[in-house]
Formats: structure tokens, C-alpha cells, sequence
């Protein structure tokens, strides 16, 4: 019974660090352009990015405000 416990927390471990892996691949995609990169661009982008869908979820909400007023 203890093998197999031990068997499956290394399992679980290990799937752990592929899905670690696989979020850090996708995240250095999703701002890679090809060729080298510095971290500060790398964190502007990404800064950028976050600005954005800020503002996307923000005009969303407004927009369903605006909605809601008018049914009123």
C-alpha cells in the first residue's frame, strides 16, 4: 500500500511539472516575436497586454450598465 502511495505522489509530482512547463512555454509564446528578447520588453508587453484587457472587461461592463439603465 505505501509503494503505491509513493507511486502516486511522484505521479502527481510530475504532472505538476509538465503543466508548469507547458504554462511557461505558452507564456513566452504568447509574447515572443522571434529572436532575442530583453525581460524589460518582455515585461512591457506583457504590462501592456494586462492594460488591455483592462480596459476590454471595463467597456464590457459599461456597456452592460448602460443596458441595464436603459431597460429601466
Amino acid at each position: 500500500m505505501l509503494g503505491g502511495l509513493a507511486e502516486r505522489d511522484l505521479e502527481i509530482a510530475r504532472q505538476k511539472q509538465v503543466a508548469f512547463h507547458k504554462a511557461k512555454l505558452s507564456a513566452r509564446a504568447s509574447i515572443s516575436k522571434g529572436g532575442t528578447m530583453l525581460a524589460s520588453e518582455a515585461l512591457k508587453i506583457k504590462k501592456e497586454k494586462e492594460v488591455k484587457l483592462q480596459l476590454e472587461t471595463l467597456k464590457k461592463a459599461k456597456a452592460v450598465l448602460v443596458k441595464a439603465e436603459r431597460e429601466e
